[in-house]
This record gives C-alpha cells, structure tokens and sequence, in this order.
C-alpha cells in the first residue's frame, strides 16, 4: 500500500516556531517531524509520495538530501488556497491504487504505524483514534456502532458536548480497495466545488458508500500539533517515550 503524506500547509498557527520553519520540518530529537515519518514509512512502503507547498523548495531539498528518489515529491501551487482536499487531490494524481494518507504535522509511535500497515487491515477502509472526544479537542471525530464500524464523521470547530460518545480522530486514514475508487471520484468533486474543506469532508458527504472501520491507538504514543504549546507538549510525550 502507497502512502501519502501532507505537508504543504504554512502552519500560520504555529507561529513564531513557524515564521522561518516549515511546520514539517520543526525538529524532533536530531531530525525533524517529517523526516522521523519518512523513515518510518520506508519500513513499510517503497511508495511515498509527498505533497509540498509552503517553501516547497526547502521541503524538497530536506528531502532529497536525506532520502534521495526513495520518495516521490509532489507540489501544491495553490496551497494558499486549499485546506488539505487538493494536496490530497495532487498527491494521488489519478493512481486509483488503495492507499493511506498521514498528516505531516503529527509524531507517531513505531507502533501506529505498524498497524496502520497491517495485514489484517488490508482489506478495509480505516479512520484512526486515539480514544474519546474530550475537552478542550477539536477537529475530527467519529461515532462507531459496537463492531467498530463508522456510523457518523464530523469536523467540529470546537469542543461541543453533544459529541461526548464520539472518538477523536488523529491525521491518518486508509482508503482500502473497495472504497478507493468511489472516494477519489467524491474527492475530485469537492475539489471542484471548493477547495477550503478537508479531505475528510467528501466521505462525510458520502458516508452511506463508503463504509469504513475505526482502529482506536490510544494505547499508543501518538499527537498533533496545531500551537507552538500542542507542539511542545507532544515533544514531551516522546522525550518520556524514548528515554
């Protein structure tokens, strides 16, 4: 299975760390956010691509100084308008191959991207969580019936109590064989239709054909980062982690 990986935002919310750095390549340990997930994606795939935008030129030459042609590099021109729907669009670039695809602004444990890479997952479509929707989270979440099937996804702008009995989602999902084909058609609609959404966004629309499961990593080291103080907490998980 192929892997995307989006890394073309400007990271506005991450400002000062962000004002001379890509979001990507803010450092981890010796190395940087994104390049610690290329490593670990080359345990499992020799298809990589990444999508760049925000100071492509820098994302690019990190890249190819420490990877070489292992991975394949994509641009974004128009990031400045996008979310993340058209980064995903340009990454797949008409390949109707399953795939998944990861948030560059995330660290991630060896072990959720073992499993991300399964071969009991091989089959299906996956959301991952990293347990339940909790104050003060935002963003992604999912509702899932008892047999971990999807039955609800929404971007949710800010913490609402409503969605208490939901799963909080983390920067990965997996489109598997039988739902890549009617994703990527849904996807290259929204596109056309707007490009300030998330790539989340054409399954939600289109939930009822696209049937999909939940793999909860919460007992996993995982985080995003989307303040300089997320980023700094998440440091500290990891530090705690490999020490």
């Amino acid at each position: 299975m192929r892997a995307i990986v989006l890394a073309a935002g400007q990271g506005s919310r991450m400002r000062p760390l962000t004002d001379h750095t890509p979001k990507p390549l803010l450092p981890f340990q010796d190395t940087t956010v994104l390049e610690r997930l290329i490593s670990q994606l080359l345990e499992h795939t020799e298809e990589i691509t990444v999508v760049v935008g925000f100071e492509a030129s820098r994302v690019k030459d990190t890249i190819r100084n420490n990877f070489g042609d292992q991975v394949k590099i994509v641009c974004n021109e128009r990031y400045k308008e996008d979310v993340n729907i058209l980064s995903l669009s340009v990454g797949l670039d008409g390949n109707t191959s399953p795939f998944a695809v990861f948030e560059a602004d995330c660290l991630y444990e060896k072990e959720c991207i073992n499993r991300v890479f399964s071969p009991d997952l091989a089959e299906c479509s996956s959301w991952f969580t990293i347990g339940d929707f909790l104050p003060p989270q935002l963003g992604g979440v999912l509702k899932v019936d008892k047999n971990m099937s999807v039955q609800d996804v929404r971007v949710i702008p800010e913490y609402d109590e409503q969605f208490s009995g939901y799963k909080k989602l983390i920067g990965i999902l997996k489109v598997g064989p039988s739902e890549v084909e009617t994703y990527i058609k849904c996807l290259a609609k929204s596109v056309r239709e707007d490009t300030k959404q998330y790539y989340l966004q054409p399954w939600i629309d289109n939930l009822s054909t696209l049937p999909s499961k939940a793999i909860d990593l919460s007992d996993c080291k995982v985080g995003a980062f989307n303040s300089p103080e997320e980023y700094r907490h998440v440091l500290g998980l990891f530090e705690e982690l490999e020490s």
